[in-house]
């Protein structure tokens, strides 16, 4: 090999035109793979680099990772629906670092009633998981705005305390929801 590599093109007239082509080809493939090498070179220095990089920011997360479970615990409240057996209602329960509430949402039917201007599909024969899924989904959306005065000890004129209907009031005003039925509108009581 190390002779074909001598050749220099043109140089040896007795090879034919098939070798010199061969020998050609075989040249730009050498050229080609120092070329390749020389990118894989690189790329692995810069994979190197970037595994490095990815080592060291998992350490710092590791790091964090006691603080934030802390902050979620004591600052991102904990939402659940209970129901009440005795009375066939539910309530909704929110824990907080500081304390839980809880308000009253009340039957299953009214609870349809008061969520089925969001949906276009007949809430009355859906089953109650779909119920509390969604219910929690609206309660989770405007929770915050509730929660300073809910749990602050001196409470403040004119906030609205926790209620169901303020908490679908509010859901109304942020308008999150993807569909509204102008009709049941009056029907409710909103405006």
């Amino acid at each position: 090999m190390k002779k074909i590599g001598a050749i220099v093109k043109g140089k040896y007239y007795s090879l034919t035109d098939e070798q010199k082509e061969v020998l050609i080809l075989w040249r730009e493939l050498k050229a080609q793979k120092k070329k390749l090498s020389k990118k894989r070179k690189k790329a692995n220095i810069k994979l190197q680099a970037i595994k490095e990089k990815i080592e060291t920011i998992e350490r710092e997360q590791s790091k964090l990772r006691p603080s934030l479970k802390k902050l979620k615990k004591d600052f991102i409240p904990t939402v659940s629906i209970g129901y009440d057996k005795r009375w066939s209602t539910y309530i909704c329960i929110i824990k907080v670092k500081g304390g839980s509430k809880s308000f009253y949402l009340g039957k299953e039917e009214d609870i349809k009633k008061k969520i089925s201007v969001f949906y276009k599909e007949d809430l009355s024969k859906k089953d109650t998981d779909f119920l509390k899924k969604e219910t929690l989904k609206i309660i989770r959306n405007v929770i915050g705005d509730f929660l300073l005065n809910a749990f602050n000890k001196k409470k403040q004129k004119g906030k609205k305390k926790i209620s169901f209907n303020n908490i679908i009031n509010r859901y109304i005003e942020k308008g999150d929801w993807d569909y509204w039925v102008k009709e049941k509108n009056n029907f409710l009581g909103y405006r």
